[in-house]
């Protein structure tokens, strides 16, 4: 065997060593996905701020005086299911500032059985 085919061996091995780095860079870049865009939602920010973050909501209930919002918000990776990626949380706003805001279901059945789904 001469040096030549011996330098080629090692370069294809480098190649596919670094390949598979990536690939494995890549797929652990994907399992780290990153916070739930509702965390970007405080206390105190107008319906436009809360629109700019979460986009359009899918409805708009007022119940009490309080106006709800709800949007469709993506699981953290760790917290998905087979074909269940979503949870839908509430935005509830009073005199138009965020008063509260979070998991649907953690609403009473009272408020929750009035907010149009």
């Amino acid at each position: 065997m001469d040096s030549r085919h011996l330098r080629t061996g090692n370069a294809d091995m480098t190649r596919a060593f670094f390949a598979f780095a990536l690939l494995i860079g890549l797929a652990l870049a994907g399992c780290s996905a990153g916070p739930s865009k509702i965390e970007g939602v405080d206390t105190g920010m107008s319906k436009a701020e809360v629109v700019a973050v979460l986009g359009e909501p899918r409805t708009t209930t007022l119940i009490a005086g309080s106006e709800y919002l709800t949007f469709k918000v993506w699981r953290s990776f760790w917290r998905r299911q087979p074909g269940n990626y979503r949870d839908v949380h509430y935005v509830r706003l009073s005199q138009g500032r965020v008063t509260e805001h979070g998991d649907l279901r953690t609403l009473p059945e009272a408020v929750r059985s009035q907010i149009k789904e």
